[in-house]
């Protein structure tokens, strides 16, 4: 734009001189530029059509250049003879020309600026778009490693349960079970052993979760001799588990097979039991008073005479009381295929030589037939006397009477939770029925 202003007053100045014969000069100086202006005293006849092509070239609208709103391109109409007025436009033109330029540089210099902070706002979005999917990945680098350790949590879990059931199995099974299989059992000697009278465990009580034969079973389908802990027993016992009669689970408390054991007793043997496990045992009163009375029982007595014919008798209600009440019997709920003797010896305490608790008064039924039991006047049912090994000794040895009048060649009485009676409380052990 001021390049063109110069040329057309060059023009305009140059034409004057050239048409002009007489004139004078002009000083005009603004802020930044001084014009010198000699003016002649213009010849229109010289050249009309010049002057008159010049003015209109300085003072036409120039159409391909769009005028600004804030910076007017042509001269006002009224001062075009004044050059004055023409300095003080030109200065006003250089002034407004110049704050454009500063305002221009200052938006130049904010745009760059705001150029800057978006450059520098895009590479950290770009960095923490970065960061973020390092993050993400992470994140599921983490929770696939939470994965891995929850599957080996849970992998471990299922070896150390495997472990705890191994170590119970050997516990309760290898170290502490002997199977009538194991050829070592022969000749062996397994003493009963009376939860009541023990001064130390030897099996840990914390190792036995075993509170009879039918809880055995749950685990191991062997008869043979393992150990239990009953109802606040302070320690773990041993026991003969039968698995082979009648859906198994029976606990053994009276076996006699063999005579290589005496019977012929006093209370306290009776009362803490006595004999071999593995062939002839009582397993004392003690002992069945736990039981018995820790959950609801019934008791399974099974005959054999010397021909190799068995019987057996079934009662669904089997328990006893403690030694306060001379561990009185109670049994009834009979079924099976000998015939009901123990009816008499329902509700009957029990007798030895040295503690007559019978019902035949003035006589002494243990001492008479040289063995404990639960005497009323004196026997029907005999499974504690003396063992003979013939079968013609009437009246006197291991008898059944509601089935032969003869000794017996082997007996076995065996208890087991009666599983068609509601569930019973733990064993709460009154002063009555307390074993001392």
């Amino acid at each position: 734009m001021k390049l063109k202003i110069r040329v057309t007053l060059f023009t305009i100045l140059y034409c004057i001189l050239c048409c002009s014969s007489s004139g004078l000069k002009k000083r005009i100086k603004t802020n930044k530029c001084k014009y010198t202006f000699v003016v002649n005293e213009v010849d229109t006849s010289s050249c009309p059509n010049a002057i008159q092509q010049l003015q209109a070239d300085v003072y036409q609208p120039q159409t391909s250049v769009p005028a600004s709103p804030y910076l007017p391109l042509q001269a006002p109409e009224n001062i075009r003879g004044n050059p004055s007025e023409v300095k003080e436009w030109l200065t006003n033109m250089e002034k407004q020309l110049y704050e454009e330029l500063q305002k221009s540089s200052t938006l130049n210099n904010t745009l760059t600026r705001h150029e800057t902070s978006i450059s520098t706002t895009e590479k950290k979005l770009q960095e923490y778009e970065k960061n973020l999917t390092m993050i993400f990945r992470m994140l599921r680098y983490l929770e696939g490693s939470l994965n891995e350790q929850g599957e080996a949590s849970r992998q471990m879990d299922r070896k150390l349960s495997g472990v705890m059931l191994d170590v119970v199995e050997v516990n309760s099974v290898l170290s502490k079970k002997i199977t009538v299989v194991d050829g070592n059992i022969r000749g062996k000697h397994i003493e009963v052993q009376s939860a009541s009278s023990v001064t130390g465990c030897s099996v840990s009580p914390e190792s036995v979760v075993f509170r009879d034969c039918a809880d055995v079973q749950q685990r191991h389908k062997e008869s043979g001799v393992y150990f239990i802990t009953p109802t606040y027993s302070p320690c773990p016992i041993p026991v003969w588990c039968d698995m082979d009669t009648t859906n198994g689970g029976w606990l053994v408390i009276v076996k006699r097979q063999s005579g290589k054991v005496d019977f012929n007793r006093l209370w306290n043997e009776y009362k803490k039991g006595f004999g071999d496990l593995v062939d002839e045992f009582y397993i004392g009163n003690d002992n069945i008073f736990l039981l018995t009375n820790q959950r609801h029982y019934e008791v399974r007595i099974d005959l054999w005479d010397f021909n190799g014919n068995r019987v057996y008798a079934l009662y669904k209600t089997f328990y006893i009381e403690g030694e306060r009440d001379k561990y009185r019997l109670h049994i009834h709920g009979f079924e099976g295929s000998a015939r009901d003797a123990m009816k008499t010896h329902d509700r009957v305490m029990f007798s030895t030589a040295d503690n007559d608790n019978d019902g035949y008064q003035g006589y002494n039924c243990a001492q008479e037939w040289l063995a404990g039991w639960w005497y009323n006047n004196c026997w029907f049912a005999f499974l504690t006397g003396p063992y003979y090994n013939i079968s013609n000794v009437r009246y006197r040895g291991i008898s059944w009477n509601e089935w032969k009048h003869e000794q017996l060649a082997r007996v076995e009485m065996k208890i087991r939770p009666n599983r068609s009676a509601p569930p019973s409380p733990d064993l709460q052990v009154s002063e009555k029925g307390k074993a001392p």
